[in-house]
């Protein structure tokens, strides 16, 4: 073989290992796999572990489109209150919340078939839900009456109201100690009750405007971000003490726990990154940019990936959870606001507010 000969078949090797790098890169990649048409300005989602199914809240049209996992595609529509606002599933009794902010009650969906069953009259301005895995009992924070409803997941009727701080804005349940935290953002405290006796057991003054709540089951630490102070405070789980304030970015908004890593993860609104911490020590690991606005952060437990859905810029940016460094950034719908993962498939579903519809991105390993 002379130089020549040599020289082109050096060519041939070399395109043929960028060829290969690149499908390796492009294998590895996250990427957009569906596209779902829901109804107007959808704002919350809740994924259905044993059935299968995605529900989306439409505060805009006054229904829950179900979606169909298997198939990526609308499998119904259940008609609600006014302004449905935030859901949560019920795994003991397969059913789904729905908190109605305009018209001031929860509707109450038998999962298995998809029908309403109940619609329990709560609080002014619902705005968000948690189930008690302890004691079958739904929490339901009304942000315009400041105070907590609390429905028992057997009989769907009202068992007790509790009265919190000024806006009760986000919940959170310590399920080591059977306690639920209400983040209240008018009042800058967090209010901490008792999931067996429905008593208020401790009110822990934190930053300003707390909007968003993580419990670390690792350490049994709660974190609360402080949308007006541009901090977390880091509360323990057993004393209800605040043991350390990590300053963040501008305007935090939403907060996820990497469980593999023990990580927290904060979404500042404001300067467009999201701040890492160290679970264990509650020092800040560092600062990674990501797209304009923020908003929602989601973790993926299968491949360690952080899901952060960007308000402004219309796209999805993927962290490693290791390297703590971006994958990629994925263009969505307008608005993208909510976010959660199917486990069984990995795939994210995202849900944009503003072009009525989900955006359906297949994980894949990195």
């Amino acid at each position: 073989m002379n130089k020549q000969q040599l020289w082109i078949l050096g060519v041939i090797i070399g395109i043929l290992n960028i060829s290969i790098t690149q499908l390796k890169a492009a294998s590895t990649t996250d990427s957009v796999v569906a596209t779902i048409r829901v109804g107007k300005q959808p704002s919350a989602l809740i994924r259905h572990l044993t059935g299968k199914k995605i529900y989306c809240a439409n505060y805009g049209s006054d229904n829950i489109t179900i979606i169909s996992e298997n198939k990526d595609a609308v499998n119904g529509r259940i008609a609600v209150g006014n302004k449905p606002l935030a859901l949560v599933w019920n795994s003991w009794d397969n059913k789904i919340y729905c908190a109605n902010r305009g018209s001031n009650n929860v509707t109450i969906i038998n999962s298995a078939i998809n029908l309403v069953i109940a619609t329990v009259r709560v609080g002014n301005r619902p705005y968000a839900l948690t189930w008690n895995t302890w004691n079958n009992k739904v929490y339901c924070a009304n942000r315009g009456s400041d105070n907590i409803t609390v429905i028992d997941g057997a009989t769907n009727k009202v068992i007790a109201t509790i009265s919190t701080g000024d806006e009760p804005y986000a919940l959170t349940q310590n399920l080591k100690n059977d306690k639920i935290y209400c983040a209240n953002c008018g009042s800058n405290n967090v209010t901490v009750i008792s999931g067996a006796t429905n008593r208020i057991i401790a009110t822990v003054h934190v930053g300003e405007y707390p909007c968003a709540l993580v419990w670390n089951s690792e350490n049994n630490k709660v974190y609360c971000v402080n949308y007006g102070s541009n901090n977390v405070t880091v509360i323990d789980g057993v004393r209800n003490k605040v043991i350390a304030t990590v300053p963040v970015g501008d305007h935090p908004r939403a907060l996820a726990w990497n469980l593999t890593d023990n990580k927290i993860y904060c979404a500042n609104y404001g300067s467009n990154d999201v701040t890492v911490i160290n679970g264990f020590t509650n020092s800040v690991i560092t600062t990674i940019r990501v797209g304009s606005r923020p908003r929602t952060l989601l973790w993926n437990s299968t491949d360690d990936k952080i899901y952060c859905a960007n308000y402004g810029s219309n796209n999805v940016t993927v962290i490693d959870g290791a390297t703590n460094s971006v994958i990629t950034a994925i263009p969505v719908g307008s608005r993208p606001r909510a976010l959660v993962w199917n486990i069984n498939d990995d795939k994210i579903y995202c849900v944009n507010s503003s072009s009525y519809d989900i955006t359906v991105i297949r994980s894949k390993s990195h």
